[in-house]
């Protein structure tokens, strides 16, 4: 059924989050994601060394209903991990915070 109304526009914020793992000098990397204030998912991207280079990205799959968030090293192919997000016939975008966490 198609809507005759305008679409609306969903505003997703994603966190970086990089969690120090205790006795370590790595991080675990993910990402969560809200709407609205509103708990959406939180996905893994991997384990990374302090001072180890890691390019990450967050995308919106619309065909999908879904984020995808990779991690990539130089040199590797990318780790993908998605989130799924009912947002159908809405116009989705999305702001990106890097937090750091010290466990």
């Amino acid at each position: 059924m198609k809507s005759s109304g305008p679409s609306r526009h969903v505003e997703v914020q994603a966190l970086l989050i990089l969690d120090r793992i205790a006795g370590s000098e790595a991080f675990e990397i993910s990402v969560l994601l809200r709407s609205d204030g509103q708990f959406i998912g939180r996905t893994s991207l991997g384990i990374v060394a302090e001072e180890e280079q890691v390019v990450l990205s967050l995308r919106w799959d619309e065909p999908n209903h879904r984020f995808v968030a990779s991690s990539q090293r130089p040199g590797a192919a990318p780790t993908e991990s998605f989130v799924p997000f009912a947002a159908r016939g809405a116009k989705v975008s999305c702001c990106v915070t890097a937090t750091p966490h010290d466990a």
